[in-house]
């Protein structure tokens, strides 16, 4: 049994040295496109760069959300296999886990609700035009795995776009677990310090891991929920364009069958594979490596525990004397579980995190700020576009490069992903279009205030000024 355990060890340490690695070479590598991309070097007369003392560093909101839930590869992998070579542990590397876990989930959370640009945007209460209710009406709430909740109540659950109460309690379910499951262990690590009898302790953890995982249960139906709906729904891009597009049937109704000829050719680029696929694919990629990371090991402990308890229901006895209580073989053999499918995650992480997912991010974030128009009050924009004047005046003023992210250079020479050039190139060209119609419309207002003011002198040469009357 000694040597048997030995090579289980043995294994279990290359296993978490190769999905360590896997991962640091996955972070190391956005962190290398995100750098190439994304970030204003100073280059010298021949285009290399000079160097990063004065580079400014734009991190989007929703790249340092991704980044957060891949760093929980890592944590787990190292949390894994110090509780099977040191199980005395156990207990503050469970809660380590446990607290972690919740802040990655916050993060796939926060993820969501920024690649559809924000609550503000993502629900309407009236019209249901929000960008996250852009999706066929279905059973929202029917979905794996808390099969026995909504199951009593399917033949009378109505298919439904989502709205605010859905929401509500998508999040009510997450934050319970960030608070239930870290306390449950803190409790744990209260207990084990020596307060209770030593045969209370086995007790007791094993009731703290089990509140733990339904409460894990509990959050991963709510992202089974909401990104259910989220992969079913438009792509936040798209939905800009098309906002653009009914702008200009109202404004420019000349450059309207172009721009929508190009935003279809851009749609149906890539062999025929929708944009919306594509960009909402990695949702529920990552919403499985969660699931495969974060939820299968806490289960995995769970059941060695049981199993271990009924195979060696008095432990394993060893020469010397000594014996190995049930606890410890059911934390050894969990923990080796856990590895196992830690490095399965690191090879899905690799399609769960993809590299072109930052430009994505990047024009998300473009498309976002492109939707609070429909929002924000005339009298914001109207400051809003005098900040944007003043700033491009200033830097054709200084003659300052601008910080153009090298979107379709890098797009176009690292991963040749022309779906997404063509969409940056639709949205170029509606936002041209708006900006000529634009300029259209503030001339006829010059001609109209011009008119007006030349009504009103003839008015007061004739001695009938107007307004007096009033």
């Amino acid at each position: 049994m000694a040597d048997e355990r030995l090579v289980i060890t043995i294994i279990g340490m290359i296993l978490s040295a190769l999905s360590f690695l896997s991962y640091s070479i996955l972070h190391h590598k956005h962190e290398k496109y995100f750098s190439e991309h994304f970030v204003d070097h100073d280059k010298d007369a021949g285009g290399k760069i000079a160097g990063r003392s004065t580079a400014v560093r734009r991190v989007i909101p929703k790249t340092r959300e991704a980044q957060g839930m891949l760093r929980l590869g890592r944590l787990m992998i190292i949390s894994s296999l110090v509780s099977m070579c040191a199980p005395e542990l156990v207990f503050i590397c469970a809660l380590i886990e446990w607290l972690y876990r919740a802040y990655a989930y916050m993060c796939l959370y926060n993820l969501v609700v920024l690649q559809f640009g924000g609550m503000e945007s993502m629900l309407t209460l009236k019209e249901k035009k929000g960008t996250l209710q852009q999706h066929k009406p279905n059973k929202i709430w029917a979905q794996p795995p808390c099969c026995c909740i909504w199951g009593p109540f399917f033949c009378w659950m109505e298919s439904r776009i989502i709205h605010g109460k859905d929401m509500f309690w998508i999040y009510v379910l997450i934050f319970q677990f960030c608070v239930v499951a870290p306390c449950a262990q803190i409790l744990t690590v209260i207990v084990s310090t020596g307060h209770v009898t030593s045969s209370r302790v086995a007790t007791l953890a094993l009731a703290s891991t089990a509140i733990s995982v339904v409460s894990l249960l509990l959050v991963v139906w709510a992202f089974k929920v909401l990104l259910g709906v989220a992969a079913d729904g438009e792509w936040i891009v798209d939905q800009a364009i098309e906002k653009d597009a009914e702008c200009l049937r109202l404004v420019a109704p000349q450059a309207q069958p172009e721009a929508e000829a190009e935003a279809e050719a851009g749609a149906e680029a890539d062999h025929g594979t929708p944009v919306t696929h594509r960009a909402h694919a990695s949702l529920k990629l990552k919403d499985n490596w969660m699931t495969l990371v974060a939820a299968m090991p806490a289960l995995g402990l769970l059941v060695a525990g049981q199993i271990v308890a009924a195979v060696t229901p008095d432990g394993i006895a060893f020469e010397n004397g000594d014996c190995l209580a049930n606890p410890v073989l059911g934390v050894f053999y969990g923990n080796f579980v856990s590895i196992i499918l830690q490095a399965i995650g690191a090879g899905l992480a690799w399609k769960a995190f993809p590299l072109s997912e930052e430009t994505d991010a990047m024009l998300e974030y473009m498309a976002s700020r492109k939707l609070e128009a429909q929002v924000f009050p005339k009298s914001f924009m109207d400051m809003v576009t005098k900040t944007y004047e003043l700033n491009l005046n200033s830097r054709a003023i200084m003659k300052e490069r601008d910080p153009s992210f090298d979107l379709e250079n890098g797009i176009t020479s690292s991963d040749g992903d022309a779906m997404t050039v063509a969409i940056i190139n639709t949205m170029k060209k509606c936002t041209g279009s708006l900006s000529d119609a634009g300029t259209e419309l503030t001339t006829v207002g010059v001609h109209l205030e011009e008119a007006k003011e030349g009504a009103e002198s003839a008015s007061k040469l004739s001695g009938n000024v107007p307004g007096n009357s009033d």
